[in-house]
């Protein structure tokens, strides 16, 4: 996996890669390094197969915000110290 992807000739920074070995699925976080409005870092999620991004499947997205989150958070606490 490289340390930035390329979607739609849009490129990305690849923040981290989640491999669930059980499905035999790999996941990708990733970011724009774009603010929203209350200043956030604005995070995406995907599948990574083949070299290519695909949409989550129905209830992945929850399980993996979830996750994000907790890392986003973490990241976010050691910045701040």
């Amino acid at each position: 996996m490289k340390d930035k992807i390329t979607i739609n000739g849009t490129t990305y920074d690849v923040l981290f890669t989640l491999n669930d070995e059980k499905k035999g699925i790999n996941y990708v976080v990733y970011t724009d390094n774009s603010k929203d409005e209350k200043g956030n870092a604005r995070v995406y999620l995907g599948r990574y197969q083949d070299n290519k991004i695909m949409p989550l499947e129905a209830g992945e997205k929850e399980a993996l915000e979830k996750v994000i989150n907790i890392f986003v958070n973490e990241v976010n606490k050691n910045e701040n110290n």
